[in-house]
């Protein structure tokens, strides 16, 4: 009877992980830890610990879930249990990439990897492969990084995981994007787009709006920045999405200043500043698999700019721009930058 309350509890936080629902999905992973060591039942606590690593990281505390997964490695390893072993490395691999270990997140994708083809795990050789592609890029490595994301993308493909498509394809802009390529980045977002709206994903529709914004904004393509940069500030508005919102008022900043028009810019910079300032944030996407993804102005960029403006009006009416923006609510500031 206790097994199966185990394997149930397992299922349920399994789930409510695959829905996104990070609460429940930890309090039942974490009940089936506690019921598996009770049971001395080690593959049922490696499958735990493996599920629950992979909830703790996307909650984000990396620390707690390497710790979970180690401890799931150990296990699988000992018991021989290579198609578990795989999954565990693969997440494994994925949350020392997030730590920034790229020594340990190479060797357990490149373990996954190995693995995954002799047990025929196709999914988790695509998403380490993915890690793969990730170190290379943060390596400065471009080529590399676009090889194995075109090869994840392929297996992607292969198996028929739209989720995992759709990431790579904004990864493979991401880069196509930082090389200057952007008739390449907007194909690659413009696809991952398409199916974020069909799997429902409002938030990723949202990001992919925005990056082909900026992408409109450095071809020059001004009417179709405003349009893209404007939606997507309107479902992160809808979202409450507050940083996202920070993020799209600085874009529209930007495209301000393109448009020969620095007062809009310097109220939309204020605007900016004082909407992170009550957040206590910065530019920085809080979502660090999805900034990953899609390059985003970092805060540095944004101080920067703001010089630039400061420079380009002279301090008076920079101020009296930047004040008026600094006094806008949330909702006057959005409708602001709506409004064109």
């Amino acid at each position: 009877m206790d097994n199966l309350r185990a394997k149930a509890l397992d299922r349920a936080g399994y789930l409510a992980f695959f829905v996104g629902d990070l609460e429940r999905a930890g309090v039942w992973s974490e009940e089936s830890v506690g019921k598996w060591r009770a049971l001395d039942n080690p593959r049922g606590l490696a499958h735990a610990l493996c599920g629950l690593g992979a909830v703790v990281n996307a909650q984000g505390d990396a620390a707690r879930a390497r710790g979970l997964l180690e401890e799931s490695i150990a296990l699988f390893r000992q018991l021989g249990d290579r198609p578990g072993l795989v999954r565990a490395l693969f997440w494994h691999g994925h949350v020392t990439y997030r730590q920034r270990d790229f020594v340990s997140a190479r060797a357990s994708a490149q373990e996954a990897i190995k693995l995954g083809w002799e047990v025929g795990n196709i999914s988790n050789v695509a998403g380490s492969t993915d890690t793969l592609g990730l170190i290379a890029f943060h390596e400065g490595d471009y080529a590399a990084a676009q090889s194995f994301l075109e090869e994840s993308l392929r297996l992607m493909r292969q198996v028929e995981d739209k989720p995992g498509i759709a990431i790579m394809l904004d990864l493979l802009g991401g880069i196509a994007y930082t090389q200057g390529n952007y008739r390449e980045a907007k194909s690659c977002v413009e696809e991952s787009q398409l199916i974020w709206r069909e799997l429902g994903s409002k938030s990723d529709v949202a990001w992919a709006r925005y990056f082909l914004g900026y992408v409109a904004l450095r071809q020059g393509y001004l009417p179709q920045a405003a349009t893209l940069l404007t939606d997507s500030l309107v479902i992160h508005q809808e979202l409450d999405a507050r940083q996202d919102v920070a993020r799209c008022l600085a874009g529209l900043a930007e495209l301000a200043r393109a448009s020969r028009r620095p007062e809009r810019a310097a109220r939309l910079c204020g605007a900016t500043q004082a909407l992170l300032k009550s957040l206590d944030t910065r530019l920085e996407a809080a979502d660090q698999d999805r900034y990953e993804r899609i390059p985003t102005a970092t805060q540095a960029d944004f101080e920067r700019y703001v010089a630039t403006l400061r420079a380009e009006l002279g301090d008076p009416t920079f101020k009296t721009a930047w004040v008026e923006g600094q006094a806008m609510t949330l909702d006057e500031a959005v409708a602001y930058a709506v409004a064109r």
